[in-house]
This record gives structure tokens, sequence and C-alpha cells, in this order.
């Protein structure tokens, strides 16, 4: 499946975006030699088979105090719990 995103998001890149490189880094060297200061990662580890060596290639990408931000989905966060209780969801209120 997450092979199907690096080819989904190459497709659908916005022509107003003057440089975006996108990477299968679960296959692939990172393509940067810069260090970065903060690096997040959005709902990615679950469709990556070999998550751990992500980790490790992302991690050796940050500068020596850099922060890494993976976040992944949560079907027990107050947020979500919360929003099944409400009677009036977000998508029909104009």
């Amino acid at each position: 499946m997450y092979r199907n995103l690096v080819s989904c998001a190459n497709k659908f890149k916005s022509s107003k975006i003057k440089s975006l490189e996108i990477n299968d880094i679960s296959k692939e060297k990172i393509p940067f030699k810069n260090k970065f200061d903060f690096i997040s990662a959005i709902r990615i580890l679950k469709y990556i088979p070999n998550w751990k060596e992500v980790i490790d290639k992302i991690s050796k990408q940050l500068s020596h105090e850099g922060i890494c931000v993976f976040s992944v989905l949560n079907n027990y966060s107050v947020n979500r719990l919360l929003k099944s209780e409400n009677p009036i969801s977000r998508s029909s209120v104009s």
C-alpha cells in the first residue's frame, strides 16, 4: 500500500510548488547531505513494513539537538472519543 502512496504523491504534486522531492526512504538512501533541526512524519509508520530501519535512517538526518515528531492515528484519543459522542458532526456544520 505504501508504494501506491508514493506514486500517488508524485502524480498529484501541486503545480504551485516550485520544488518537491518525494522519496521512498524505506528502499532508498535519504537524498539530503544536510542535517535537519526538525522532521515531521505524519501517519507513515503503519504503511512501512521495515519501520525500524526507516526510523534509524531519519534519526541519522537529525542535527545534534534535532527533533523528529511521528504522528500516528489513535482510535482512543480524547478528541476522537468526544467527536463520536457529538450528534452534530463537523462535516454537517457550514
